[in-house]
């Protein structure tokens, strides 16, 4: 069986959809597989409600992993805002027993 993992376009194949910050914040379940997460490019946009709305959608059953998290040194998001939402992010796949999208 052929798994796509990690895309940011539509496949034709069974793949685990990583979720919009729009759709973080949403109310209604997503469709199929996903990940839950805030990716560095988007951290000049969170809120402080934000952590509550990704714990919220991890702890779903068809949550299949946290992220995608990672640093990134092209946007200038400051450094430690940026470790500090991979922290967050890194103790919340240990404690959810889920993998971590980098």
């Amino acid at each position: 069986m052929l798994v796509d993992a990690h895309t940011h376009r539509d496949s034709p194949h069974l793949s685990v959809r990583i979720l919009t910050l729009a759709e973080l914040r949403e109310q209604s379940v997503p469709e199929g597989f996903f990940s839950a997460g805030l990716h560095p490019w988007q951290l000049h946009q969170a809120s402080g409600e934000d952590r509550q709305h990704i714990l919220r959608w991890a702890q779903q059953p068809s949550c299949v992993a946290l992220g995608e998290t990672g640093l990134d040194r092209v946007r200038s998001t400051p450094w430690q805002q940026q470790l500090e939402w991979l922290n967050w992010h890194w103790d919340l796949c240990e404690e959810l027993k889920k993998p971590l999208v980098l």
